[in-house]
């Protein structure tokens, strides 16, 4: 992959996905028995929903913006490929 495959769109859609697997595990533990929520299996949950948030977070702060330099191709390439190794380093945290 590299980074001309990648736009705001791209990222958007997957932040939207992780935002939508988050609020379907929110409603499953809004909708558990307080006893079940302190359980393990609620706690479990609960970790989920955190790490997913969290995942969203790192994801959200991704800037895709390449500094270009029509005089220094190097910075650019370079430019591009971190802005690769932080899509690439940015993974769910569970």
């Amino acid at each position: 992959m590299t980074i001309d495959e990648i736009d705001d769109s791209c990222l958007d859609d997957v932040i939207q996905e992780i935002e939508n697997i988050r609020n379907t595990c929110q409603e499953r533990l809004d909708n558990m028995p307080e006893q079940l929520q302190d359980a393990p299996s609620g706690q479990t949950l609960q970790e989920y929903i955190d790490n997913l948030e969290q995942w969203q977070s790192d994801l959200e702060g991704i800037n895709l913006t390449v500094d270009i330099d029509e005089d220094d191709e190097e910075s650019e390439e370079n430019s591009r490929q971190e802005v690769l190794d932080e899509i690439q380093n940015c993974s769910y945290p569970g």
